[in-house]
C-alpha cells in the first residue's frame, strides 16, 4: 500500500540538505521531504504530502478550496491559473481550487505549500506591529521595491508592503538559511 495517494510506492521521511522540485505541486524545496523508497526520484514536500483534501483559508475565505490532483505527467504548459498567495502560475498536478469560482468563471487557484501562509505576521520593516494579509493593489514591496500582487501582507498604519517572498526573504539572508522549512517555521513562528 503506498504511503500516498499521489505515488505508487512507498515514501519515506528524509532530511537532506540538498534542494528538490515537489513531484506533486512542481515548486522547489529543501531539507524535510518524503522520497520514494523505491528510488524513482518521487519528492514531496511534507505540506504536499499532508495537506488536507478540503481547507478554509484567510486567503479565500467565502469559499471552501478542494485539493485537486491530476493524474499522469504534468504539463507543464497547462496552466490552472495563478496562485492566489504568490501569483506564480500553477502548473502542477497537486493544488487546490474553488468549485464555486470555477463555476462562476473567474477561478481561484493556491499551491498547498502557499495554503499554510498566517493571515498576520511579524517583520522586521515594522517592530510595532503585525502587518495582515490585505488587498492593496498597485503597492510597491518595501523589501524588494518590486511591484507587488494585489493580496500581500501590509500594516496601514505605517505604510509598510511586502509580498509573501519578502518576509522570508528578508530574515533568511540575515540567518543563512535557505530552506522552505526555515520558511515555513519564520511564518508559524511570528518571525522570531
Amino acid at each position: 500500500m503506498p504511503s500516498h495517494f499521489t505515488h505508487r510506492h512507498f515514501l519515506d521521511f528524509v532530511n537532506r540538505s540538498s534542494s528538490f522540485v515537489c513531484s506533486a505541486c512542481g515548486l522547489e524545496g529543501s531539507g524535510d521531504r518524503y522520497e520514494c523508497a523505491e528510488f524513482c526520484d518521487w519528492d514531496l514536500h511534507k505540506t504536499c504530502k499532508n495537506c488536507p483534501a478540503s481547507l478554509t483559508t484567510h486567503t479565500h475565505p467565502d469559499h471552501q478550496l478542494t485539493l485537486k490532483w491530476a493524474k499522469g505527467y504534468t504539463n507543464e504548459h497547462e496552466v490552472k491559473g495563478r496562485c492566489g498567495v504568490c501569483d506564480m502560475y500553477i502548473t502542477s498536478r497537486l493544488y487546490y481550487s474553488c468549485e464555486t469560482c470555477s463555476r462562476s468563471g473567474t477561478g481561484f487557484f493556491l499551491h498547498p505549500t502557499c495554503s499554510i501562509y498566517p493571515s498576520r505576521i511579524v517583520h522586521p520593516l515594522d517592530k510595532v506591529h503585525y502587518l495582515t494579509w490585505q488587498f492593496a493593489p498597485g503597492a510597491w514591496c518595501d523589501g524588494c521595491r518590486q511591484v507587488c500582487p494585489d493580496w500581500h501582507y501590509r500594516c496601514a498604519l505605517c505604510n509598510i508592503d511586502v509580498h509573501v517572498e519578502c518576509p522570508v526573504d528578508t530574515a533568511r539572508s540575515s540567518s543563512g538559511l535557505g530552506t522552505l522549512a526555515f520558511s515555513i517555521a519564520y511564518y508559524l513562528l511570528g518571525g522570531f
